[in-house]
């Protein structure tokens, strides 16, 4: 009789911890079917791409880019732009065309940098 007291004490005391450890598991879990937003706190090794209702957003990194050099252009400007040009050149007109490709070309190395940055070039 002592001794089914003692085995049954034992697993009360296995099942106290069991319970506590599916308690934890309960809590800190990733769920595929919850709807509500889930939070990791270790990073995410995927094979091939994420994907949103089957639609890749973000697939392997595409290789093969040398980074550009120069000042990236964050700041906001006209794409639509339009510039005068007289039947002769006028420098003012060129210096506004020049002035545009570098902003142009800014604006590329910015978006260049932001792709690199989040690891979807190299």
């Amino acid at each position: 009789m002592l001794n089914i007291e003692n085995d049954v004490n034992g697993l009360k005391i296995k099942i106290q911890d069991l319970d506590g450890k599916v308690s934890e598991i309960i809590v800190d879990y990733v769920s595929l079917s919850r709807v509500t937003q889930q939070n990791l706190s270790s990073s995410l090794n995927v094979n091939t791409a994420y994907s949103v209702n089957g639609t890749k957003v973000v697939g392997q990194r595409v290789i093969g880019f040398t980074p550009a050099i120069g000042t990236p252009l964050k700041n906001a400007f006209d794409a639509d732009q339009s510039f005068a040009i007289g039947k002769k050149y006028k420098k003012d007109e060129i210096d506004a065309l020049a002035n545009a490709l570098i902003a142009s070309r800014q604006r590329i190395k910015a978006l260049e940098d932001a792709l690199r940055s989040h690891g979807l070039i190299d």
